[in-house]
């Protein structure tokens, strides 16, 4: 494979403040950005692999993303960080980029080629004919404004901010690089960059690119004789994106563009105004509407025909002899870089969505799930940014990234979960690498210092990261509840609520939400699973809040909750006493099941009463009787001696109406039973239940269960009464027995009787 570097090696990179002396870059140029061949499928590759290997290809058929990710992924709380470069690629968008207050991306002068210009017959003309190629010598402005998003978007270096202008010029070149659609391979080679900290007395950022593209080109027309020279402000709310001068390469008041494209994974909008600055113009204007149209037009790739036959109207120019020429002298350019092997793959096939989240908002953000959206449609990310204003606030966005695996021998395509076959891509690129975890990270503080908290550390999936492949097995996080006593302001009924307008009123306080419009008090979002840990502050007066707003942050850690993913036992469900010990908070913004012992496990409570136990304690008897009962009779279904204890009857009274489970003492004195004159006629006792026996018992009539968690310190008996001529069916029960300390053989009696 032949490659050559984007960033030309002597290129001249600089800070500049307004009209005052630049500072130049004495860094060493990364000498890792180049474009090439890939054989034996005649495609194009642009690629860099500064921190790792990533880029964009094509096989002549097919666009392809590829990117390597970090030994580890940048960590996800800000207090655990240690800052590290991420490159990152996105996908293509098949979205328009043009809209219908944003549809001029060209300026037409006087100066524009004109057919008097025609040179096809000329010697110089079939010289440039028998030439594959053409180099755009290139400069690369950044205004005040773009250089102050760097630094937003953690470009705070002048090598950070190399890096990231590469990634989207890289997009560039791969883009220009289709030589079976261009006729050509459009070599850029960037030879200067030059980061305004301060916009320079000649320089206007309006929003009217018109006007910035006017006061750009006069500004830079004495500059050394680059091809091409692009401006990239940071203005926001622009008439356009994007502006340039048709056919205006090489001339040196007319070699310019501005775009105001801030997402720098995107490279349509320079890609498109070169096209121009080159004598393109909109493939709907010359004779190519959509579905013939390219990066001239709404789909944002590839070149039409129109495009080809103008690109190669402008070469035949006098004016475009720039391009068939070297004009900024310097040493070679290639590196020999044969045994590098590229690796194809879709962005989601490389990427975490966490790493979207962080290229496409900012540092600390990260993916969040939600359970309205399949696996391949939409996305949202959070702001994970402890001590952040916004921490725990949302975006969302309509695109998952292409590749991203969604199930065995699948991955997202155009929003679709698709085998490896109906990608159109070659199934043997498709090689599935397991993912591994790394070492634990270091444990956090608790949360809280009352109310309960959580603490906790965390792993990441990346050694390696999988690749077509699941999520690492097995959890990510090791937790534990602290603090778990009650604060003095602490009101267990409403707790939930309590917790959302702790977080509702910091939000107010910071700033981030309006004391004018909110009153500091929420809720929990939705009853559905991930919305259940987060929050809804409640609005004052008639301020209505838009659907954005509402989902405003997150549960604190150890926040209860309830999850239809954690099914409760039907004695859970009661207060029962064969509990597992198993309960659910929130942490980090999802329910989470906490074990017995307080841990981020499922280790059970046993029917014992033993956390962690195996039953070996205790004798466990479960039994389901048919009883042979007549109608106004009572019969009895367990005597339970003394010690007996986690006692549990039932039955579905709807399946067995006029039928009672009752309470009776070892003489026999009734303690909860109907139709008995001076016994106790319980209906539903569950907020108070009645002592007897050393234990309180539970009884709910409309149900039909009686339990009680004992031990019982006396004989009790349990009887079932059929009032009527219903049928009789099962019920069940079940309790616990001691058995002497040396015996710790795990028993369980479970018997079917009629």
């Amino acid at each position: 494979m032949n490659v050559q570097s984007v960033l030309h090696p002597r290129a001249i990179i600089s800070t500049r403040a307004g009209d005052g002396e630049e500072t130049i870059w004495t860094g060493s140029h990364p000498d890792c950005f180049l474009v090439g061949s890939v054989m034996p499928h005649g495609g194009i590759v642009s690629a860099s692999y500064c921190s790792e290997l990533g880029g964009h290809f094509n096989d002549g058929v097919h666009e392809y993303h590829f990117e390597t990710v970090p030994e580890q992924v940048t960590e996800k709380f800000t207090h655990l960080n240690k800052s590290k470069n991420i490159l990152v690629a996105r996908a293509l968008k098949t979205s328009s980029l043009e809209t219908t207050s944003k549809t001029d991306f060209f300026k037409k002068t006087e100066h524009e080629f004109k057919a008097t210009e025609d040179m096809s017959g000329s010697q110089e003309y079939r010289r440039r004919r028998a030439l594959t190629s053409i180099e755009v010598e290139t400069a690369v402005y950044t205004d005040q404004l773009m250089t102050s998003i760097l630094d937003t978007f953690g470009a705070t270096t002048t090598e950070g901010k190399i890096e990231r202008m590469l990634i989207q010029w890289n997009g560039v070149q791969c883009e220009w690089s289709k030589k079976d659609q261009l006729g050509y391979i459009v070599k850029i080679t960037i030879k200067r960059m030059i980061f305004y900290t301060q916009d320079p007395s000649w320089y206007y950022a309006s929003t009217s690119l018109g006007t910035t593209l006017g006061k750009f080109c006069p500004g830079i027309k004495d500059e050394p004789p680059y091809d091409h020279m692009h401006m990239h402000t940071g203005q926001i709310n622009t008439d356009v994106t994007g502006m340039a001068y048709g056919s205006g390469a090489c001339q040196s008041n007319l070699r310019c563009a501005v775009s105001a494209e801030k997402l720098f994974l995107n490279f349509f909008i320079p890609a498109h105004e070169l096209g121009h600055n080159l004598g393109m113009l909109h493939d709907v204007d010359v004779g190519c509407p959509s579905p013939n149209d390219g990066t001239m037009g709404p789909r944002a790739t590839n070149w039409s025909s129109c495009s080809k036959t103008q690109l190669d109207t402008f070469l035949r120019a006098s004016r475009a002899a720039c391009l068939f020429t070297t004009n900024i002298p310097s040493s070679d350019v290639p590196v020999d870089l044969q045994s590098v092997v590229l690796t194809a793959s879709l962005p989601g096939m490389m990427l975490t969505e966490d790493e979207f989240c962080e290229l496409t908002v900012k540092k600390g953000w990260r993916h969040r799930s939600t359970p309205w959206w399949t696996t391949c449609n939409w996305r949202s990310c959070i702001d994970m940014n402890y001590g952040s204003p916004t921490f725990g606030q949302m975006v969302t966005y309509p695109t998952t990234p292409n590749g991203k695996y969604c199930d065995v021998g699948k991955v997202c395509s155009q929003g679709q979960c698709k085998n490896w076959s109906e990608t159109a891509l070659d199934v043997s690129l498709f090689i599935v690498v397991p993912g591994g975890w790394s070492s634990w990270q270091d444990w956090t503080p608790c949360s809280r210092t009352c109310g309960r908290g959580v603490q906790f550390r965390r792993r990441l999936c990346d050694n390696p990261k999988p690749k077509n492949s699941a999520f690492c097995p097995d959890g990510e996080f090791q937790a534990v509840l602290c603090n778990t006593q009650l604060c003095s302001s602490d009101n267990a009924s409403v707790l939930i609520n309590q917790r959302a307008g702790e977080v509702c009123t910091g939000l107010i306080a910071s700033g981030a939400l309006s004391a004018e419009h909110y009153n500091g008090s929420g809720t929990t979002y939705h009853y559905l699973d991930y919305t259940v840990c987060e929050v809804r502050c409640y609005t004052l007066g008639n301020y209505s809040a838009t659907v954005s707003d509402q989902r405003y942050g997150l549960m604190p850690d150890g926040t209860p909750c309830w999850s239809t993913t954690f099914a409760s036992t039907f004695s859970e469900t009661i207060g029962g006493p064969w509990s597992r010990g198993l309960n659910t908070y929130c942490m980090q913004g999802y329910c989470r099941v906490f074990g017995c012992d307080n841990t981020l496990n499922t280790t059970q409570t046993d029917r014992c009463g033993v956390c962690g136990g195996t039953n070996s304690t205790c004798y466990i008897h479960d039994v389901e009787v048919l009883p042979n009962v007549t109608m106004g009779n009572r019969t009895v279904l367990e005597s339970l001696p003394n010690g007996t204890f986690k006692i549990m009857f039932y039955f579905t009274y709807s399946d067995m109406k006029q039928h009672y489970l009752e309470l009776y003492s070892a003489a026999g004195k009734p303690i909860i039973a109907s139709n008995i004159a001076g016994a106790c006629s319980i209906f539903d006792n569950r907020l108070s239940p009645l002592t007897f026996a050393g234990t309180k018992w539970t009884y709910f009539f409309n149900t039909q269960f009686l339990f009680a968690e004992g031990p019982i310190n006396d004989t009790v008996i349990i009887k079932l009464f059929r009032k009527s001529t219903f049928a009789t069916l099962s019920v069940k029960y079940g309790y616990s027995s001691p058995r002497p300390l040396a015996d710790t053989t795990t028993t369980t009696t479970t018997t079917t009787t009629t």
